[in-house]
């Protein structure tokens, strides 16, 4: 499976930092850091699906 996937690198501030290290301690202690990293890429992805209502593209070329 490690072939199909694709290695990205983020900057994150520090307080995301932070806020990433409580979730990892809380949410996704049995979990590594690069599935909790997909995980929450996941949901947000998610987020933007129409069936959730609509996007951040589609609101911003509303506006």
């Amino acid at each position: 499976m490690a072939a199909n996937l694709k290695r990205v690198a983020i900057s994150v501030s520090p307080d995301m930092e932070a806020e990433l290290r409580l979730a990892k301690e809380e949410l996704f202690c049995n979990a590594t850091q690069n599935e909790m990293i997909r995980q929450l890429i996941q949901k947000g992805l998610d987020s933007l699906h129409p069936q959730d209502g609509p996007g951040l593209c589609r609101q911003e070329r509303t506006a």
